[in-house]
């Protein structure tokens, strides 16, 4: 009724392209359920939150930017958007709950730009080309977060699984978890 919840994308709109509007601050459960023609969404920077489900079996999703406006991105949000290939999630994400990105099994590239306090259980299971996860310094992380992707699960120390080898490096500020095949990153 006054255009802060987003409850429902249009069923049946054709539109490849979306652009939420300014005057609202959540976006309802299961709100683009099934979207399949969305390639791009924009969410304003007056979203704080992404309710259950919201962009779920969004297929042809290719692009969606977080605002920093957003602190938790929860279940099942992003579950089975086949078609993105790399996210950023803000530093003001403080939470990703558990299947977030269930089975995205095109996404490669996951960076985490602020503290995460919890990822968790299976937040990216099944996503079977991840090779490159950018975590803060002190993330706490579920032990299968990363259950069924590419490589079986990224860890936390060097290790050799599969013929491939597993480390992290600390840096100042990040963990960076990267994935090496023979010498080269995978």
């Amino acid at each position: 009724k006054d255009g802060k919840e987003l409850v429902q994308y249009a069923i049946g709109k054709k539109d490849t392209q979306f652009v939420i509007p300014d005057s609202v601050t959540s976006i309802g459960d299961c709100a683009f359920l099934g979207c399949t023609g969305l390639t791009s969404i924009t969410i304003p920077s007056s979203v704080t939150s992404i309710g259950f489900r919201a962009f779920d079996s969004c297929y042809s999703l290719t692009s969606i930017d977080i605002p920093n406006s957003v602190t938790s991105i929860g279940s099942l949000v992003f579950r089975d958007c086949n078609a993105m290939q790399q996210i950023t999630i803000p530093s003001s994400v403080k939470e990703i709950k558990s299947r977030a990105f269930y089975d995205c099994n095109k996404l490669i590239d996951v960076i985490v730009l602020g503290d995460i306090s919890k990822l968790g259980n299976e937040a990216f299971a099944s996503c079977d080309q991840l090779v490159w996860v950018e975590l803060a310094e002190g993330a706490s992380v579920a032990k299968n977060a990363f259950e069924g992707t590419r490589y079986g699960q990224f860890i936390y120390e060097t290790a050799s699984i599969d013929g491939f080898k597993y480390s992290y490096m600390r840096g100042k500020k990040d963990v960076s978890i990267r994935a090496w095949e023979g010498g080269e990153q995978a």
